[in-house]
């Protein structure tokens, strides 16, 4: 295969795959001047539903994500809370619906999806996840130091 063929495979994928947190609101890598790699958290997208991994408590994002939910309007018609674990069912609008799933990956790194009924329905999900990076910011609830309990012992080569 030449290189002309691979570019001309690859270039457009680049292309789109730049463009998509554009396109829905999400957090990019970089949000910007001022802000650290630790407000940013990494997130994914995937058809119907966003995934987000942050560098913050599960008690924090929590109190974020209910926040979030009422700035927004958003109608809570169900909830469950476990140890760790929160899943919310919203509806907005006439049938529109948001599932948003908060669980503790660890003690410093917590997780949130956000499932919608229709695709259409992303910008949604991407709307209340920003409500919640902004919440976390102006809260100071991004942890800013990786810190672990046991320092990490280096190996030695040929171990």
């Amino acid at each position: 295969m030449d290189i002309l063929r691979i570019c001309r495979r690859f270039v457009p994928l680049t292309t789109l795959l730049g463009a998509i947190p554009a396109c829905t609101g999400i957090e990019p890598a970089v949000i910007g001047a001022g802000a650290t790699a630790a407000e940013t958290g990494v997130t994914l997208l995937d058809t119907g539903s966003l995934k987000t991994f942050e560098l913050a408590r599960f008690e924090d994002l929590v109190a974020a994500a209910e926040r979030a939910g009422a700035s927004l309007g958003l109608s809570l018609l169900n909830e469950v809370r476990k140890d760790g674990y929160v899943w919310r069912y919203y509806r907005y609008g006439d049938r529109d619906k948001l599932v948003v799933t908060i669980r503790r990956q660890t003690p410093s790194v917590t997780t949130v999806r956000l499932k919608v009924g229709a695709k259409a329905d992303q910008a949604m999900a991407a709307l209340y996840l920003r409500v919640i990076y902004d919440d976390l910011r102006d809260s100071g609830a991004y942890l800013e130091e990786w810190v672990t309990e046991e320092p990490i012992q280096k190996r030695t080569p040929g171990m």
